[in-house]
């Protein structure tokens, strides 16, 4: 065997090897079946257009169909600390929080962008903080995307809603010098293990005069997956939230040949006995990664 023979050896091991060590924690999707392939209907608002309440309609094909209205829920101690990861920020406005995910994607949570109320899209910016929550950029959104179910919330009761409140943002700005995370699919094995998620946000106020959390500071907290309070679309978990946490993500951090990788496996949603989020499934990954409309 010569030398270049081995080197390709040798980095094609390395490669099986790290795809075996993401597959403990999260699944990747496959390709859509034919047999098991249903419609989402998706509709786009155009922030190039003051009128609020309009927006066009398109469909993705996807396997199956894939939340938040939220105070606050600290379960137990508040265990929050500031973050420094600039690729969660700050949607202003409404106040809630969505986190990057490429070069020109944001990912929140369906209400941080439209106001089932008013059956009108939001007038936000995005705000990217450092650590102590100055401003380093404020951007405006070009596309707001939400289902289609979505946007006619009061057609529907409060369980289908909560399955569908996620949405994509769209901006024209270089977002390639802030850190990003991954999407993956927490695998059933990875859940029922109760496994330790990490949740960040921006909390809308200061609700505990004791731990004196600061307006406009991006904060975290990490706590276990409740896994018999969660199903096909919503993961259930212990670590606290705040309002204006809403659209942040649920992620797990690992450490690969001295790499850190995030992967965000649900977006924040909302608070009850346990909190909980929109679970990232294989539908949530066309949608944001493989979506014709988002550019």
């Amino acid at each position: 065997m010569n030398l270049k023979t081995m080197r390709k050896t040798a980095i094609a091991f390395v490669l099986s090897l790290l795809m075996v060590m993401l597959s403990v924690v999260y699944c990747l999707p496959s390709m859509t079946n034919a047999v098991n392939a249903s419609i989402i209907s998706y509709a786009r608002h155009n922030y190039s257009d003051q009128n609020l309440k309009s927006c066009t309609y398109y469909s993705l094909r996807i396997d199956n169909e894939a939340n938040s209205l939220s105070t606050y829920a600290v379960i137990g101690d508040n265990n929050f600390v500031q973050d420094s990861d600039t690729a969660v920020v700050q949607i202003s406005g409404p106040g809630g929080t969505g986190f990057i995910i490429d070069n020109h994607t944001i990912a929140t949570a369906a209400h941080c962008v439209y106001d089932i109320s008013t059956k009108s899209f939001i007038d936000f910016k995005i705000k990217i903080t450092d650590t102590n929550g100055n401003e380093l950029e404020v951007i405006t959104p070009k596309y707001a995307h939400i289902t289609e179910k979505f946007r006619f919330g009061d057609d529907y009761n409060e369980d289908e809603l909560y399955n569908c409140d996620y949405a994509m943002i769209n901006v024209e700005n270089d977002l390639s010098k802030y850190e990003h995370f991954n999407l993956g699919v927490a695998t059933n094995s990875f859940i029922n293990k109760n496994s330790v998620v990490t949740v960040s946000g921006y909390p809308q106020y200061d609700f505990d005069n004791d731990n004196k959390l600061e307006w406009g500071a991006r904060y975290k907290a990490s706590g276990n997956i409740i896994s018999n309070g969660c199903d096909d679309y919503i993961l259930n978990y212990n670590a606290d939230m705040v309002s204006g946490d809403s659209g942040g993500p649920v992620y797990v951090e690992r450490n690969y040949f001295g790499r850190k990788y995030k992967t965000a496996i649900a977006i924040n949603a909302c608070e009850s006995y346990t909190n909980y989020g929109v679970k990232i499934t294989s539908d949530l990954l066309k949608f944001y990664y493989s979506n014709p409309l988002s550019k």
